[in-house]
């Protein structure tokens, strides 16, 4: 179980320093430790065979969150042209996210 861990943490890893540095924001105060923190939790949460559980969907949707939170990104396509997600897919994960908040946070 600790492999499978340290493995996911690796990758997870690498996926948002390739994705921070496809957006030159990998320099931004801890951004990367805060996003991996994030899609750590976030992974251990969502089922199994969902769309939103390879780490290539859920790194750019969490980044697209916390770079939207700290108003870092301003440029929505350049998010969506460095990534395999579409605009229709980070809206339905965060409907599924705010519901899963609503639903375990009462």
């Amino acid at each position: 179980m600790k492999k499978e861990k340290n493995k996911l943490v690796r990758s997870a890893e690498t996926e948002i320093s390739r994705f921070l540095g496809s957006l030159y924001m990998s320099s931004y105060n801890n951004a990367d430790a805060i996003i991996l923190e994030k899609v750590i939790f976030v992974h251990s949460k969502i089922r199994k065979n969902s769309a939103y559980k390879p780490l290539e969907t859920l790194v750019p949707i969490l980044s697209y969150i916390f770079l939207r939170l700290h108003d870092l990104l301003y440029k929505k396509s350049k998010l969506l042209s460095v990534s395999i997600i579409y605009l229709a897919d980070k809206n339905n994960f965060i409907i599924q996210f705010i519901h899963y908040l609503s639903k375990n946070y009462e």
